[in-house]
């Protein structure tokens, strides 16, 4: 697993958490604190079909049996190096860190920002090569 980030707000016993990823990662509390809802979320973003399908989320969370957490006020994020995975007001977003880049560029030529143009072109260089 690559580095990612997860944000989780208002879902079932997680109220505001924010947490870095790695390859390793031991949660410690008390029970019914979360730690298995992070851990089900986790598996749900690092799979493969998951990543590469739209419109799967609220299906996953039926299968890990969590999806009643979902509320208006729900809000989870996850980004790693390959995309980015956003849920707000009942919606999902996924965009492949590619697609991102491209977003990016496109807002810092019109900004002119030649700084992080060439952050972002050093990125795809990377990337591709």
């Amino acid at each position: 697993m690559e580095k990612a980030k997860l944000i989780v707000k208002n879902f079932g016993p997680l109220k505001d958490i924010e947490i870095e990823v790695r390859d390793m990662v031991t949660f410690i509390g008390a029970q019914a604190s979360g730690k298995s809802t992070i851990a089900k979320l986790l598996s749900i973003f690092e799979d493969y079909h998951f990543r590469a399908t739209n419109g799967m989320f609220e299906s996953e969370l039926s299968t890990y049996k969590i999806n009643s957490y979902l509320t208006s006020k729900t809000y989870i994020s996850y980004v790693n190096a390959e995309y980015s995975f956003e849920y707000k007001d009942f919606k999902e977003s996924k965009l492949h860190r590619r697609a991102f880049i491209r977003k990016e560029l496109f807002e810092a030529f019109s900004n002119r920002n030649k700084i992080k143009i060439n952050n972002l072109l050093l990125e795809l260089y990377i990337k591709l090569y």
